[in-house]
């Protein structure tokens, strides 16, 4: 199976006839950039992009304010923008953003890229 987009991805989660599971988790998720935590939070949500796996998403005010910023020219889909996290010199631009709808204040990030 191909990876999709951001772009489809976020047309995917953003559309209110897609059912779309969403639960809090008790854990704590703490995202590592560089040597720096870019977020540590116990307040963490569950998304199941997929029937079968959920993803953290992450509120957006569990992130380090000036590491992070929003590209809103950036938007992906309706109510969704790309962001950067910059840290020590490394860079993760994969990031969403949600702004509307039922992930409103979460962001998304491709886990892939920290250390968790």
């Amino acid at each position: 199976m191909l990876p999709i987009s951001l772009a489809d991805l976020a047309a995917c989660l953003t559309n209110p006839t897609a059912p779309l599971k969403i639960e809090e988790t008790p854990r704590r998720v703490r995202g590592l950039l560089g040597q720096e935590y870019i977020f540590d939070t116990t307040r963490a949500r569950h998304v199941w992009e997929k029937p079968y796996y959920p993803l953290y998403y992450i509120p957006i005010d569990a992130i380090k304010a000036e590491l992070f910023t929003v590209h809103r020219s950036d938007t992906v889909a309706p109510g969704v923008s790309l962001a950067v996290v910059k840290c020590e010199g490394n860079e993760l631009t994969r990031a969403l953003v949600f702004e509307e709808g039922p992930l409103k204040g979460l962001v998304r990030f491709a886990m892939d890229d920290l250390g968790m």
